[in-house]
């Protein structure tokens, strides 16, 4: 129980960092995140070595907190970020191939989330390069590092993804 607390209070507090501007606070907090995700992680595997039944098992993997996946879709578009976004995408990176029965819930919402930036992303680039803004300043937010952070957190989140959906009895 103390885990989860803790889990849903860091989960909490870096959403708040996200809206508010904390960029300072956040790296540290997803450090912190990531230790008690392990923690979690060790809790489960230890309670299927005991013996416990799959149900009991089910129910500590269940115990993200929910608001785990909107922080990090947010803390992924919120255009303030974007200064920390090789953070967050570190993190998700990281944590949830190290962590996939706890996570696995996450990827998709996270892959369509950079899909949106990457779109996102490509549309100022290309409102950028119409002829007829030629004469006038475009304020473009996307760097040439945004789009390589978000195209290979994208592979990655697809490799994921299809690692967790494919059929280990299969032999392609």
């Amino acid at each position: 129980p103390t885990l989860r607390i803790a889990e849903s209070v860091v989960v909490g507090k870096l959403y708040l960092c996200v809206h508010s501007g904390r960029l300072d606070l956040q790296n540290k907090m997803l450090h912190l995140l990531h230790s008690l995700i392990s923690a979690l992680n060790t809790k489960i595997h230890l309670l299927s070595q005991d013996g416990r039944s799959a149900e009991s098992s089910a129910r500590a993997t269940s115990s993200l907190d929910p608001l785990l996946t909107q922080t990090l879709i947010d803390g992924i578009s919120v255009p303030s970020n974007r200064a920390i976004l090789q953070h967050w995408l570190d993190f998700i990176l990281m944590t949830i191939p190290q962590f996939p029965e706890l996570l696995q819930p996450t990827i998709i919402p996270l892959n369509d989330c950079v899909c949106r930036q990457l779109k996102a992303a490509l549309d100022d680039v290309v409102a950028a390069s119409v002829t007829s803004s030629i004469s006038t300043d475009v304020s473009v937010y996307t760097t040439d590092a945004d789009f390589i952070m978000l195209l290979n957190g994208m592979e990655r989140l697809v490799l994921l993804s299809l690692s967790q959906a494919v059929d280990p009895s299969q032999v392609e």
